[in-house]
Order: structure tokens, then C-alpha cells, then sequence
């Protein structure tokens, strides 16, 4: 979800999931030491994840295409008759 998140985004949420990966990161190497969910942890997590997840369901749309270079029905010979 994670990777997918930064693969698919641009700009600030990219960031945002690049951040948000880093904190999973660092959550699962830390809890192999220490137990770091202390109270209201499982809060934050969910609160990246989330955030993860609205990253990765965001499709910008392209831009559009410049009035000049859209086909029409001058352009389309088969429209001539």
C-alpha cells in the first residue's frame, strides 16, 4: 500500500506517503528491540494508514489537452460529405 501510495503520487503527496512509509518503517524495525506501542500508538498508526490509503486512491486527472491540438470534424475527412 505503502510503495503504491508513492509510485502513483506527485508533489505533497508523495511526501506525505514517503513520510507515511517511513513511520511504518520505523515502527517495524523499532518494535524488534523495544515495544513501542504505548498508549494511543495504535491511534497514529491508523491515523498513517489512513492517510497511506487516501494517497493512494487519489488518480489526478491529466491536464487538458490545448483547444488548437483537439481533433474536429474539419480535421476528420470523413466528415466531409
Amino acid at each position: 500500500l505503502g510503495w503504491q501510495a508513492v509510485r502513483r503520487s506527485r508533489g505533497f503527496q508523495r511526501a506525505v506517503a514517503v513520510g507515511g512509509l517511513g513511520v511504518l518503517t520505523h515502527l517495524s524495525v523499532h518494535n524488534l528491540v523495544d515495544n513501542l506501542f504505548v498508549q494511543g500508538m495504535y491511534l497514529h498508526v491508523s491515523i498513517v494508514l489512513a492517510l497511506l490509503c487516501l494517497v493512494a486512491q487519489h488518480h489526478p486527472q491529466p491536464p487538458p489537452r490545448p483547444l488548437s491540438s483537439r481533433p474536429t470534424k474539419i480535421d476528420n475527412p470523413a466528415h466531409w460529405n
